[in-house]
Parts: structure tokens; C-alpha cells; sequence
């Protein structure tokens, strides 16, 4: 898989390495791929993290953390280079809105990354 390089902002690179493959490619779509809000891309408006749907409910309980954590999972796993989540934990902040998401993946090139970073700002 080789897609368009983003920088730090999440802005495509337009001088220097301006595409990236293998596990960096699939570590990228792993992060967009749960920055996305659904309904967002316009060309397919299923996909995406059910954010304010599923994800920032008031009504919190176990059962809840249970189904927000099959939804990111689901996610990671159908992003294409993934081949198995080895490790995942997640943290959702009420007061701050902040998405802490931790996961180690097996990519289908056969090495381990390793996602650890707040993935959603809602402020």
C-alpha cells in the first residue's frame, strides 16, 4: 500500500517524502481512519468513528466501554495492512473530550506497530 504522506498537523506533505508504504502507510490510515467522524467523507458516509453517535455519551456504563471499544477495534482491524490486534486499550475523558487510544498491530508485513496517542480533540 503506498498513500500520500501527512505531516504532524495531519496536512498532505508537498516537498520532501510526499509518499509512504508498508507499516508507515498502514500506522498513517490507522490514525485517519479513526480521525474521521462518520459521516464526514462525503464519497462514503458509513465509515467512520461514531464519535458523538456512540463514543461521548453522557450515560456511561460497562456495557457501553465494551461496545466503544468493538467499534474502534473494528476500525483498526478493517484498515487495509492489518493483519491482528495484538494489544488495546482506550480511554475516553468526559470532561476533556480526549480519545486515548494504546494498540499494538501485526501488520501483514509481518512487524509490530504500535499506536499510542489521543486520537480525537472534541474541544
Amino acid at each position: 500500500m503506498i498513500t500520500r504522506a501527512l505531516d504532524t498537523n495531519g496536512d498532505i506533505v508537498t516537498s520532501g517524502k510526499q509518499f509512504i508504504e508498508g507499516s508507515e502507510a498502514t500506522a498513517q490510515t490507522i490514525k485517519t481512519n479513526l480521525k474521521l467522524f462518520i459521516g464526514e467523507y462525503f464519497r462514503d458516509i458509513s465509515i467512520g468513528l461514531p464519535f458523538f453517535e456512540k463514543i461521548a455519551v453522557k450515560n456511561y456504563s460497562s456495557s457501553n466501554e465494551s461496545e466503544k471499544e468493538n467499534i474502534i477495534k473494528t476500525i483498526i482491524i478493517n484498515t487495509n495492512g492489518v493483519k491482528k490486534i495484538l494489544t488495546f486499550s482506550s480511554n475516553f475523558d468526559l470532561k476533556t473530550r480526549i480519545l486515548l487510544i494504546d494498540v499494538d498491530v501485526l501488520t501483514n508485513f509481518g512487524n509490530v506497530i504500535n499506536i499510542s496517542e489521543p486520537v480525537i480533540y472534541a474541544n
